[in-house]
């Protein structure tokens, strides 16, 4: 069960900081149809700008909780843990045995 518990909370935690990018990308290329607007709503005075401060801020608190949520999924996942085993033990001394503990991911 708490394995399982813990692939659900890095996958959520993934998926999150997936949404996010997709939804900072998608701002990016919209950005100046996003300044017209809010120009026009009167968000550049500086009022405005603390509600976008506030906005930006909850963002990156969403973002930094999701990348410590991946992190602890991602240290506490016994697939992951042995899949950089692998890695590491293959950095410090490649061979046939390690490249075939690497081929298995």
């Amino acid at each position: 069960m708490k394995g399982e518990a813990i692939v659900v909370i890095e996958g959520a935690a993934s998926g999150g900081v997936r949404r996010l990018f997709v939804m900072w990308n998608v701002g990016l290329y919209t950005s100046p149809i996003l300044a017209t607007v809010l120009y026009r709503r009167g968000y550049f005075v500086f009022d405005g700008i603390i509600t976008i401060a506030k906005f930006l801020t909850g963002i990156g608190l969403i973002l930094a909780a999701s990348y410590c949520l991946r992190g602890i999924g991602r240290a506490n996942n016994h697939t992951y843990i042995s899949f950089l085993n692998s890695l590491n033990s293959a950095k410090k001394e490649l061979n046939k045995d390690t490249k075939v503990c690497i081929c298995y991911y």
